[in-house]
């Protein structure tokens, strides 16, 4: 569950601070990953990588729908509707913390991501990429230093390919061989 604390001024001109709660299940992200064939990270990914704004802001939209609720104050209940979500996004607190995920670069949308993701999910995931990192490693595939991804974790990168070689290309800077190297490179797996 993320607990977001979104300091606001409503409709009478009131300055407000509010918690207001998100949660999702892994029954949840089961149903999101239903809509999104090349799975949610890699269409998020592609739309931080487009700067493609809207399509970011309507992801997070949809997940605002699917996590937004009202905890029970003994934590024994979380209610979900459509009206409950539905208020929420009508209410000043709404907008004043939407355009907030927006600003830094978006670091604070991709916490918010991130955060109301369940934390098995995450540690999952992350254990599948070091997986598939070591069998990339094992399998010869040379990689640069990593970019982070739409959850922040590291993506890693094949090696550039020399077209005139049919090879990969590494920069002397990784200790890898280059063009004219007496070393031999892993021939082009196109």
């Amino acid at each position: 569950m993320l607990t977001e604390t979104i300091q606001y001024e409503d409709y009478n001109g009131a300055s407000r601070k509010e918690q207001f709660h998100f949660n999702l299940s892994e029954l949840d992200i089961t149903e999101i990953q239903l809509n999104y064939p090349e799975g949610v990270e890699t269409h998020l990914q592609n739309a931080i990588d487009n700067k493609d704004v809207k399509g970011i802001l309507e992801f997070i939209k949809m997940l605002v729908g699917y996590s937004f609720g009202i905890k029970s104050d003994d934590g024994r209940h979380f209610e979900r509707s459509d009206e409950i979500t539905k208020r929420f996004r009508n209410s000043a607190a709404y907008h004043s913390w939407l355009l907030t995920l927006f600003e830094n670069d978006g670091a604070k949308g991709v916490s918010f991501i991130r955060g109301v993701m369940p934390a098995e999910l995450i540690k999952r995931a992350e254990e599948r990429r070091r997986e598939e990192e070591a069998n990339k490693l094992n399998a010869g595939v040379v990689e640069q230093p990593a970019q982070h991804s739409a959850f922040g974790q590291p993506q890693p990168q094949q090696a550039p390919v020399d077209p005139s070689l049919g090879q990969q290309y590494q920069h002397p800077s990784y200790g890898q061989p280059q063009q004219g190297s007496n070393l031999q490179t892993p021939p082009y797996q196109g």
